[in-house]
Formats: structure tokens, C-alpha cells, sequence
């Protein structure tokens, strides 16, 4: 048996640096109070004439033997032990703790998601509508109308904008700010549980937050088919001005812009 100076000296010659925790940890056994009533550094100097003086130590002390021998059979109570010996005071449940909290005064309340009721109530053909939607929807805003079309990888996004300025202009409107969406958020679907759901609250939140009072013109199909297009335009307003070519079709086509154009003055006649 030796005491925790003498074991931490040999551990130290080999490399083997212990490590203290500072705060008990959760779970882990009580530690027994260890010996170190004498000093490292003296130990240091006094096993060091040990060596070379005497091959082995053949004997202790008895009290440094005992106090040992009470430090190592306390270790080995605490490990053998059972986990509810260990620790023989119940953790808080968490009705209790709430009791607890309410009788000290505190108004607990438990804490709810906040959604909007019109995502929570969502027709199941509306969700079925949204399945494996692909997005990626740009908003071109002015203070009265939101420009929207689909945002092609095909010409450069910075063509895509100015033609979108250009038709703004053209109805007397100046781009005060562009927004761009897409979905979904990761290509993994398995990652997001409740996809279509989220989905659908995502575009009630565009609705609100950008469309909001302003005139929806939507620029050719925002989906991969038209079902999918009525789905999700129907979730961003409820009256929509559509038109056949999204910004894509128009950048090269000269009548794909008349088509366009005769459209938004038959619509706007008074303020193109």
C-alpha cells in the first residue's frame, strides 16, 4: 500500500499526470478523502536517497500503513457499491421543480411553439400539393407591386435583376428591394421531418411579410409543374397576375417582352 504523494511521485517519473475534477460530477462515485500528508517535494528528496541507499522499502510506519489501507478499502466500498448507495438523494422530478417554482411566487408557464393558426390547420390536399417542391423564387419589390419569377442557373443572376428593374420602371415603379427564396433548405429531404408543413409556413410568412398589400405579378411557373405552381402561388396571394415567361424567356426573346408588355397595359393602362 502506498499514499497518494508516493503514487503521484511514481506516476510523475513515468509521464502519468493525474487529473482533478473541480466540481463533482454527475453520476461518478464519491471520492475518498486521500493521503497527502506528506509533501511532494520532500518526498522527492527523501526517495531519491531510498534508491540509492536501499534496493526496496521493507517496511511502514503503521499508521501510514493503516490510514492507506482505510483510504483504499473506502475507494473500493464506493465502486463496489450500488448506483442508489451512492447516491442515496433523489434528483428533483420536474412536476416537483415546478411546484417548487409556483409556491415561491413565479407564474410557470409551459413553453409553446409559437405558430400561426393558419399553419397548423393545413388541408391535407394542400401538403400533398407541396411535395418535393423545388424553389427558388426571386422578389423584386416596389411599393406597390412584387415581381416574382422563378431564378434560372441558365443567365447571369445580374441580367435577371435588371430586366426585373426594367419592367418596374415601365409600370412607374422604381425596385425598392430584392428578396430571393429556395428551397429546400438541405438536399437531404430525410433531414427535415415535417418538410411540407414547413413549407407552407414559410410562404403564409412571405405573404405577409413581403408580398403583404402589394400587386402579385408572377412571371411564368415558380414550380417543376403547373399543380405545384398553383399550390404555392396560393399560398403567397390570393389574387395573382400572371404572365406565360419568366425572366429567363424574356432575356433573349424580344417577343416573349411584347407578349408582356401588352399584357401589363391592358392591366395597367393607367399607369404604364
Amino acid at each position: 500500500m502506498t499514499i497518494e504523494a508516493e503514487r503521484q511521485f511514481y506516476l510523475s517519473q513515468m509521464g502519468v499526470h493525474l487529473w482533478y475534477a473541480r466540481a463533482p460530477l454527475p453520476g461518478a462515485a464519491p471520492t475518498p478523502d486521500l493521503d497527502f500528508s506528506e509533501p511532494v517535494s520532500e518526498r522527492l528528496a527523501s526517495s531519491a536517497e531510498v534508491v540509492r541507499s536501499q534496493p526496496a522499502v521493507k517496511g511502514r510506519a503503521p499508521e501510514d500503513s493503516a490510514g492507506s489501507q482505510g483510504n483504499v478499502r473506502d475507494l473500493l466500498k464506493s465502486i463496489n457499491a450500488e448506483p442508489e448507495e451512492r447516491d442515496k438523494t433523489p434528483l428533483p422530478t420536474s412536476e416537483q421543480t415546478l411546484e417548487a417554482r409556483s409556491g415561491a411566487g413565479e407564474n410557470v408557464k409551459p413553453a409553446v411553439k409559437a405558430s400561426d393558426d393558419e399553419s397548423v390547420n393545413i388541408s391535407s390536399d394542400v401538403l400533398a400539393g407541396l411535395g418535393d417542391v423545388k424553389l427558388d423564387i426571386g422578389f423584386w419589390l416596389s411599393e406597390r407591386y412584387c415581381l416574382m419569377s422563378s431564378v434560372s442557373p441558365d443567365i447571369s443572376e445580374e441580367l435577371q435583376v435588371q430586366l426585373a428593374t426594367n419592367i418596374l420602371k415601365a409600370l412607374n415603379a422604381g425596385l425598392d428591394e430584392h428578396k430571393r427564396f429556395a428551397w429546400p433548405v438541405f438536399n437531404n429531404p430525410a433531414v427535415m421531418k415535417n418538410a411540407r408543413r414547413d413549407l407552407s409556413y414559410l410562404l403564409r410568412r412571405i405573404e405577409k411579410d413581403i408580398v403583404g398589400e402589394r400587386t402579385l405579378i408572377c412571371l411564368g411557373y415558380v414550380g417543376e409543374s403547373a399543380e405545384q405552381h398553383g399550390h404555392v402561388v396560393e399560398r403567397l396571394s390570393k389574387t395573382v397576375l400572371q404572365a406565360e415567361h419568366p425572366l429567363s424567356a424574356l432575356a433573349g426573346d424580344p417577343g416573349n417582352k411584347k407578349h408582356l408588355w401588352d399584357m401589363l397595359k391592358g392591366q395597367f393602362s393607367g399607369e404604364c
